[in-house]
């Protein structure tokens, strides 16, 4: 057991609200942590209480924190776990429990809706224009920015995002290709500074993405992921073509030249700790959040634009994770488990 209390006691409970069976993207969400958490701290792990939507209304006595973890945007794509979901934060207002990532503000990351709220609290963020039917999406042909990017406004999946180089390319698209409502989005590319100031760099060889937790007050670099196209993510990254037996595919030279770079990268990222730190917290903050994951890339001067934030963010069991051993996944998900048990914990310790 892990004594990160400092003889403190704890008190009360959580309830952590979770989708019932079917009714979420993701079943038993968080799992996999709350196993280790199990293993790892008993202590905490006997205060939480879990619930899941369409069961009986809880018991919320003793409890001192109602955590949704619930799939975003709450209100648009899961209405009756939205429906139960107002039902217990206004209970728990009432009774003054503290609530945490409150279906409200899980309703704020549609694509529009967080660039909106973003760009009124004078985050850096990629502008996103939305849609609801093709003629919405003809007009703004002409009045954006092109290459841009066409994607679903309600998902954070990548796989119906689409790359247009001008407008022509979005009106040849058929109908099934185009999810709405959508967003267009003017692409941004961070390359063009890293290739005058460090043209040899992986930087400027490619795109990234990096991904940033925030809880709280906590914030844990995790990774950042390189690749040739602009939507950048795990499968289109240049681990995903080392990833399992294929590494020994690949004669060395290959290994050293196009996938050693990334992961030195990537390396260097999780053990900074943290990167813009307050502009992480106060991203979150602008949402109504209270903890998520943001990805964002970084321009050479060091300023950073945000892609998006992720609420409902997965943790795949470290064996699936791509290049386990060369990136030190293990040793990663060890200090985001301990974050996170440290954020969960503090809602039941006494305050100063």
């Amino acid at each position: 057991m892990i004594n990160i209390y400092e003889n403190h006691r704890l008190t009360g409970r959580l309830l952590i609200v979770r989708h019932g069976p079917g009714r979420g993207r993701l079943d038993d969400y968080h799992q996999t942590f709350l196993d280790d958490l199990a293993r790892q701290d008993p202590e905490l792990h006997n205060h939480i209480s879990l619930y899941y939507t369409g069961d009986a209304s809880p018991d919320l006595g003793d409890v001192l924190a109602v955590i949704f973890w619930l799939g975003d945007p709450l209100r648009e794509l899961y209405p009756q776990c939205y429906a139960d979901a107002l039902v217990i934060a206004a209970r728990a207002r009432a009774q003054g429990i503290r609530v945490v990532n409150s279906p409200e503000a899980l309703s704020n990351t549609a694509k529009s809706v967080q660039s909106r709220l973003w760009k009124a609290a004078g985050i850096p963020a990629a502008a996103h224009y939305p849609f609801t039917s093709r003629e919405m999406l003809e007009k703004l042909l002409g009045e954006i920015m092109f290459p841009a990017i066409l994607r679903p406004d309600l998902l954070h999946t990548q796989k119906s995002a689409v790359l247009c180089e001008n407008a022509a390319e979005v009106r040849t698209l058929p109908d099934h290709a185009i999810v709405y409502p959508g967003t267009l989005t003017p692409l941004i590319d961070t390359r063009a500074g890293y290739q005058i100031t460090q043209p040899d760099s992986v930087w400027a060889r490619y795109y990234h993405k990096k991904r940033i937790y925030i809880f709280g007050d906590y914030v844990r670099t995790h990774h950042v992921y390189f690749g040739k196209h602009p939507i950048v993510g795990v499968k289109s990254s240049t681990f995903e073509e080392y990833n399992g037996q294929r590494l020994f595919a690949h004669a060395p030279w290959h290994w050293w030249t196009r996938c050693r770079p990334s992961i030195k990268a990537d390396m260097d990222y999780w053990n900074e700790g943290g990167e813009h730190t307050d502009l992480m917290r106060r991203a979150i903050q602008a949402l109504g959040l209270d903890f998520g994951a943001i990805d964002y890339s970084v321009f050479a001067d060091g300023q950073p634009v945000l892609w998006e934030v992720n609420p409902y963010f997965y943790l795949p069991p470290p064996h699936r994770a791509r290049l386990r051993h060369q990136r030190q996944i293990d040793l990663r998900y060890a200090g985001i488990y301990a974050v996170m048990r440290r954020y969960l914990a503090g809602f039941l310790l006494p305050t100063e």
